[in-house]
């Protein structure tokens, strides 16, 4: 998350990409990810990231909602 507070992008994707590696599982790790590529210009790829969240066992009603939000923002 501070990498992506420093603006730097393509180290935040890249180190969410680690965490998920571990914990394919980690909605945060996800979410995190998905705003990381929306800050980068990548709208597909942020679609892609958040469109599995929702899809996922035991995924709080919240962070579903959250991924549905930041995937309109991303088709916006």
């Amino acid at each position: 998350l501070s990498r992506l507070a420093q603006g730097k992008t393509s180290e935040a994707i890249r180190t969410f990409e680690s965490a998920l590696a571990l914990d394919p599982r980690n909605v945060q790790a996800r979410l995190g990810k998905g705003e990381a590529q929306l800050q980068s210009g990548q709208n597909a790829a942020a679609i892609r990231t958040y469109q599995v969240i929702p899809s996922q066992r035991g995924v709080s009603q919240n962070l579903s909602a959250q991924a549905m939000t930041r995937m309109g923002q991303a088709y916006y």
